[in-house]
């Protein structure tokens, strides 16, 4: 079964409802991430041991993201908890909407530090950096008036 499907399926069985918590190594499971246990790190190398928690922790990083692209573009905000998944209530999303900008606005606001101490002439040899950044400010401010 490839992920469309599994995510299909979790969708059908309202397992992405607002509020609902998903245990994540059922969540991994289901995906075919299986987290390496102790039996298993103890016939390792502490170098082949580091080397299968990145691959899995990268592996269950793709998952998530895969998962909040998808539920995100339903209104729905999907974070952690410990070992739990949680599938935000609609009056928590306005709180994670306002992170997200003043995420960007602070990132905004880096860009534009950086640009200011940058030497003109790099600035021109790259383009137009001091343009877009502008466009992206206006964008967000429309954004957020909205």
């Amino acid at each position: 079964m490839n992920k469309r499907d599994i995510i299909d399926d979790l969708k059908k069985q309202g397992m992405f409802d607002y509020g609902q918590v998903l245990d994540r190594e059922e969540l991994l499971l289901l995906f075919g991430i299986r987290p390496i246990n102790e039996d298993q790190a103890k016939g390792l190398t502490l170098a082949a041991l580091k080397a299968r928690i990145q691959k899995d922790a990268l592996a269950e990083l793709a998952v998530v993201d895969l998962l909040r692209g998808v539920l995100l573009r339903d209104g729905k905000f999907f974070s952690r908890s410990g070992e739990q998944y949680r599938v935000a209530l609609p009056s928590e999303n306005a709180h994670m909407a306002d992170n997200y900008m003043q995420s960007a606005t602070r990132k905004l606001r880096r860009a534009r530090t950086l640009l200011k101490a940058t030497p003109q002439a790099a600035l021109e040899a790259s383009g137009n950096v001091a343009s877009r950044l502008l466009v992206a400010e206006r964008e967000v401010s429309k954004r957020i008036l909205q």
